[in-house]
């Protein structure tokens, strides 16, 4: 009968603990209250910059968003990001890099909303990048025939230029041999004039001969 009055004294205790410790879990909720509207209004910052295309200050301040407030806002801040990155409007852009962003969410942060969103990201960037790699395929293997018809058209230009001039010396060699028949048709005009004056001659010294 003596023991029971130690049962309110451990009421007593009790209490106290839970008054001493009410202040640390006030304080600690309006540490994370803090940190809540401090991650937010970073979030907005980074928003109000990408509004205004400053793409750069923007991706910065996302960055700043992933490594300071990575529990509440990093799964929001890496969707931006690849966003930002994937964006064709952005000097910077790089797919690559996108896409690296939005795996990164994927794994870190497989329940959030943006996590689906992500994956449909990454599976249309994947497409693009093996339809880029074959137009860019393409496009080399169109550079290389062009050049290759260039050449083919350089030659055949040269073999054309070759023929020209082969046709030119072929018409100097017709004109030449017109010029020698000329010659040659004149030289034997010449040689019948003078058979026929050799005639007229040996007729007239044979009637001069006496009888």
């Amino acid at each position: 009968m003596g023991r029971k009055p130690a049962r309110p004294r451990k009421h007593f205790f009790l209490y106290l603990t839970c008054l001493l410790s009410l202040p640390l879990s006030i304080a600690s909720c309006q540490h994370v209250d803090n940190l809540t509207r401090e991650g937010a209004n970073q979030l907005a910052l980074a928003s109000i910059y990408r509004g205004r295309g400053d793409y750069r200050t923007a991706l910065r301040e996302y960055r700043k968003v992933l490594d300071r407030f990575p529990e509440m806002y990093g799964h929001q801040a890496l969707y931006q990001m690849g966003l930002l990155s994937a964006n064709p409007q952005n000097p910077d852009s790089d797919l690559q890099v996108a896409l690296n962003f939005f795996e990164k969410l994927i794994k870190d942060y497989p329940d959030r909303s943006e996590t689906y969103e992500a994956e449909v990201w990454v599976l249309f960037l994947r497409k693009l990048e093996a339809t880029t790699a074959a137009n860019d395929h393409l496009s080399h293997s169109l550079e290389v025939a062009r050049a290759s018809l260039h050449e083919q058209q350089k030659q055949i230009g040269a073999h054309v230029a070759q023929i020209e001039i082969q046709d030119k010396q072929i018409e100097a060699l017709h004109r030449q041999i017109d010029g020698l028949n000329k010659k040659t048709k004149n030289l034997k005009n010449q040689i019948e004039l003078l058979k026929h004056i050799d005639i007229g001659i040996e007729e007239k010294k044979r009637r001069a001969a006496p009888q």
